[in-house]
């Protein structure tokens, strides 16, 4: 069996091009063989006139008066049925059994043969003879008879060719079968599951793609890791020079200079703070403290602290208790974020953010969505990218490092949530966050408190 395992060629494309070629050598035996059969057997096929002639020779062999010794000579001798009904009687020869109906056939006359009709039905074909008052039935041997249907042989040969391109397909699909695998990974590492490893199997080619996959999956999260690792340290070790930066801060005389080292020391540790919270959140799965609150009482804290910021926040109806479980902490952190976004980025707008809160079917939707200057098609797919900002200027006017939107996916995601942004550029900007953690409010004994 190892043998013969190894005279079966490993290349994907070899593979396939056996496939072919044996698929068209199959179809070329079906069509050779289906036209030397219908030639060899329905080909010759007697015509109406020799059948007339050949009829009209037996009846002289026959004689007359008709002889029932010499028709049953006959048709042992060439496998007819021979049917006499005349003056001198009636008989059959060629059946042990009595003839079958012929009356109820339809014939047709021959030109040129007066007298001589041949009919038929299915396989069976009969020659009716009416010479001098007496009718003479002769019923051809199958094999003279009426070819098979067209339309049935048509069907018969469609049916084969289906077979042998579905079995074609489905051995192509089993060849190809590891491209689904490698497709699957590639969707799994775009959704950030770069621990996630495909089978290598199958073809040398697909084998090796898979393998050179997988190690490339590898590499990229250890550059990952690492790039996260630099972040961390070199933000855990900024902070100790930023704090004697501030202690010698003090000593400066008041002037513009202090104020302007200051505001570089505050915008400074930011950042590093930002960074580590960025990275404690990148982990929020592990770190979620699920318990029973109100998410409708958290919005309204936060969009009461916007709401002095023009151009202002409104919710959107009345708001309702929306019980779910959750970390209230990591839940108000992704409200506070979203919030401010769109609070910033429609300065200068003279419509309110808009905030929504629902609950349907055991699933919170918030929704928030502002007038802004909106983001183009290309941004969109990385506004969640940490550290990337559609203000590539990166100017204080806007402010933020890029970190706000990525720790709310990683957040609503340890929520077993999702979240979504839909941007015209000049209308604005909606946020929909959907986690399906909600608590039936009958459920909510004397309503908990946020």
């Amino acid at each position: 069996m190892r043998q013969l395992a190894r005279l079966i060629p490993t290349s994907a494309f070899t593979r396939l091009l056996l496939v072919f070629l044996f698929t068209g050598l199959l179809l070329n035996l079906l069509v050779v063989g289906f036209f030397a059969w219908t030639i060899n057997t329905h080909g010759v096929r007697p015509a109406d006139r020799q059948i007339a002639d050949y009829v009209t020779y037996l009846l002289d062999e026959i004689g007359d008066p008709p002889s029932q010794e010499r028709a049953l000579q006959i048709s042992r001798r060439s496998g007819l049925a021979i049917g006499y009904e005349g003056s001198v009687g009636r008989w059959f020869a060629g059946r042990s059994e009595p003839p079958p109906p012929w009356r109820h056939l339809r014939f047709r006359g021959i030109e040129g043969y007066d007298g001589v009709r041949i009919g038929g039905q299915g396989n069976r074909q009969v020659v009716l003879v009416e010479r001098g008052g007496a009718r003479f039935v002769f019923e051809l041997p199958r094999r003279l008879a009426r070819p098979p249907s067209p339309v049935r042989l048509l069907a018969l040969v469609a049916t084969v060719v289906t077979l042998l391109v579905g079995g074609a397909w489905l051995l192509m699909r089993r060849v190809f079968r590891p491209l689904k695998f490698i497709s699957e990974g590639v969707s799994q590492v775009a959704a950030g599951n770069l621990a996630h490893t495909v089978p290598e199997e199958g073809s040398r080619e697909f084998a090796s793609l898979a393998h050179a996959f997988n190690e490339m999956t590898g590499r990229v999260g250890q550059m990952l890791a690492m790039r996260e690792r630099l972040l961390l340290d070199a933000s855990h070790e900024l902070r100790s020079p930023l704090t004697r930066m501030k202690v010698a801060l003090e000593f400066v005389p008041e002037g513009t200079a202090r104020e302007s080292l200051r505001e570089d020391l505050v915008e400074m540790e930011q950042l590093v703070t930002a960074i580590l919270e960025s990275a404690r959140l990148s982990r929020a799965g592990e770190q979620i403290r699920r318990q029973r609150f109100d998410l409708a009482a958290i919005l309204q804290r936060v969009a009461g602290r916007f709401a002095a910021q023009p151009p202002g926040v409104q919710i959107e109806g009345a708001l309702a208790p929306c019980f779910m479980e959750g970390d209230p902490d990591l839940l108000a952190t992704v409200l506070r974020n979203l919030v401010e976004n769109a609070v910033k980025f429609s300065t200068g707008s003279a419509q309110p953010v808009q905030v929504a809160l629902e609950e349907c079917e055991g699933q919170v939707r918030l929704t928030v969505r502002d007038s802004g200057p909106g983001i183009s098609a290309g941004d969109l797919p990385r506004i969640f990218d940490p550290f990337y900002r559609v203000d590539t200027s990166r100017s204080r006017g806007t402010g933020g490092y890029g970190l706000g939107l990525s720790i709310c996916r990683s957040i609503v995601a340890a929520h077993g949530g999702s979240i979504d942004v839909q941007s015209t550029v000049g209308v604005g900007t909606t946020v929909t966050v959907v986690i399906g953690n909600a608590v039936p409010r009958g459920a909510v004994p004397g309503g908990p408190a946020a």
